[in-house]
């Protein structure tokens, strides 16, 4: 699987120069400290915002997602509407991908539990 930062340059190379972490050539890559700290930042951004979700903030979570938009403005490069666009897919896939692979995993640690369960019958 593709970590959220890496799928979104691959997909779309055309957003890499909005990012300061990224040299005019780099090749997108797990390597990439910058890149790896700013999928951790917006991973747990997300997860911040279910959280605010599930708790019923949802005032604390417009309060931050405003902040959000206030520190992109200020990075004073030329980010469109259709770059937030494509970094939300990007996520979704990120997410969805890691949900299956979650479901998966606790399937099989079930399956082997009530294997073993099964073999003292």
């Amino acid at each position: 699987m593709r970590a959220f930062p890496c799928r979104l340059f691959e997909t779309h190379p055309e957003v890499k120069p909005l990012f300061s972490f990224f040299k005019e050539d780099a090749e997108v890559s797990g390597d990439n400290a910058g890149m790896r700290q700013h999928g951790l930042t917006v991973m747990e951004t997300v997860n911040a915002a279910v959280e605010h979700i599930r708790n019923s903030t949802l005032g604390e979570l417009a309060e931050d997602l405003f902040d959000l938009g206030a520190v992109h403005h200020t990075l004073q490069v030329n980010i469109a509407e259709q770059h937030f666009a494509v970094s939300a897919r990007s996520i979704v896939h990120c997410l969805h991908t890691c949900s299956i692979i979650y479901t998966l995993s606790a399937l099989k640690v079930n399956c082997i539990n009530y294997s073993s369960e099964m073999s003292y019958k």
